[in-house]
């Protein structure tokens, strides 16, 4: 692609304003604008229509787009595998699509069918299968690992917690696999109802943990209103991060490392998590506390813990390698291969 200081993008996602779990794209997109002449349409925004073409929009904006960029949210995660802007890309073949691929373990085969039947030219995905997958799809997969989206946060020096996790503990669904880790660490220290702790077992009742279980299904929703539990605003999840001395996570299912593991680190919040060989493609070896089951989940916690100096030094270091990994970074990548491979 010819070097354009501003190249116009017709950037086609859903509206994710009031999607509870769409902070790192948010983040990924405002990052991209800094970037690129972005202008955002699907649906959910005002002016969407699903029967628009391309050039309709091209006549409303006064563009004439340099490039296509198939957001996070373009393809469908539900079972009824569908997207509502057919008419845009009908007959495209001059403009470059460039595809942002999200939850490879939802319909990825018809992902990959649509990104091969469309002519997709680039694809980023955060899954290090992206890797292999060029082994079929003559290279046009690129790599891109989530980042921390704490930028300019200041982060807190009182790490009051001393073990932390924020998440769900086990997706429900079968076919994704997910392990029962969380689960079994989760009861070893709580006495508990479905997502509910009630109350810490005698173990542990003089440690101070911060764990919330976000609810999986209605019936643990309703648990959630009942005993006050709620979403964490950014800001929250932020402190919670920040003030933990260790912070408990695993991978979501399909192996994907999400942000989560960059926003600890980059607050210099140890992580401790269940031994995997695919952390090489994200990290270096000695940057995580690697665990092999529930009793050596807690050999290694106990071990941070009563090992002060080690702890704070360990802190120290990755606060300072991971504080800078975010998405100013990561699109600084996406401008170098698009600017050199399209």
């Amino acid at each position: 692609m010819n070097l354009k200081t501003n190249l116009d993008v017709l950037y086609l996602t859903e509206n994710l304003d009031n999607y509870k779990s769409s902070e790192y794209q948010l983040d990924f997109l405002n990052n991209l604008k800094n970037n690129f002449n972005i202008y955002e349409y699907g649906p959910g925004y005002k002016n969407f229509d699903y029967k628009k073409s391309l050039s309709d929009l091209e006549n409303d904006t006064q563009k004439k787009f340099d490039l296509i960029f198939l957001g996070h949210s373009f393809l469908s995660d539900r079972s009824e595998f569908k997207f509502l802007m057919n008419n845009i890309l009908k007959n495209i073949k001059k403009i470059p699509k460039v595809m942002f691929l999200n939850k490879e373990y939802v319909n990825l085969r018809e992902k990959l069918r649509f990104i091969e039947e469309n002519n997709v030219n680039l694809v980023f995905s955060h899954h290090h299968l992206a890797l292999y997958l060029n082994k079929f799809y003559n290279k046009k997969f690129i790599f891109l690992p989530f980042a921390t989206t704490f930028n300019n946060f200041k982060k807190k020096n009182d790490k009051k917690y001393d073990l932390s996790f924020i998440g769900i503990l086990k997706n429900l669904n079968k076919k994704y696999n997910h392990t029962n880790i969380r689960e079994e660490i989760r009861d070893a220290l709580f006495f508990s109802f479905k997502n509910i702790n009630l109350f810490k077992k005698k173990n542990f009742s003089s440690f101070n943990f911060f764990w919330t279980n976000h609810p999986r299904n209605k019936f643990e929703g309703i648990l959630s209103k009942i005993f006050f539990k709620k979403w964490l605003t950014k800001k929250d999840y932020q402190n919670v991060i920040s003030s933990s001395k260790t912070t408990f996570n695993t991978p979501s299912p399909y192996n994907i490392i999400g942000p989560r593991y960059y926003d600890s680190l980059a607050c210099g919040t140890p992580i401790i998590c269940p031994k995997k060989k695919i952390y090489k493609h994200y990290f270096d070896e000695t940057d995580l506390v690697q665990f092999e089951n529930k009793d050596d989940f807690f050999v290694k916690f106990k071990y941070l813990l009563n090992n002060k100096n080690y702890l704070e030094e360990l802190s120290k270091n990755l606060k300072i390698k991971y504080k800078d990994v975010n998405y100013k970074k990561r699109v600084e990548k996406i401008y170098y291969h698009i600017l050199n491979e399209l």
